[in-house]
C-alpha cells in the first residue's frame, strides 16, 4: 500500500518523503528515513531534518501497517 501511494505520488510529479522503521531500496524523487515513530525524540530529529532539507511538507499520507509472515 505505501509503494502504491508513492508512485501516484510520483505521477502527479511528487518529491515523496518515506519515515519507515525499515530501510528501503533508492528510488527516484524518494527520500528515506529510518524513524521509530514510537519515539518521540525520532520523530523529532526526522521532522526537523525534512523542514531543514526541503523547507516545507505540503501533504502528509498516513499509510501504517504491521504484516506477519
Amino acid at each position: 500500500m505505501g509503494k502504491g501511494c508513492v508512485d501516484l505520488l510520483h505521477s502527479q510529479g511528487a518529491m515523496v518523503i518515506g519515515w519507515d522503521i525499515a530501510d528501503s531500496p533508492p528510488m527516484e524523487n524518494y527520500w528515506h528515513y529510518i524513524v521509530d515513530v514510537r519515539k518521540e525524540d525520532a520523530i523529532s530529529a526526522a521532522l526537523n531534518d525534512v523542514f531543514t532539507r526541503f523547507g516545507k511538507v505540503d501533504a502528509l499520507v498516513n499509510c501504517a501497517g504491521i504484516f506477519s509472515s
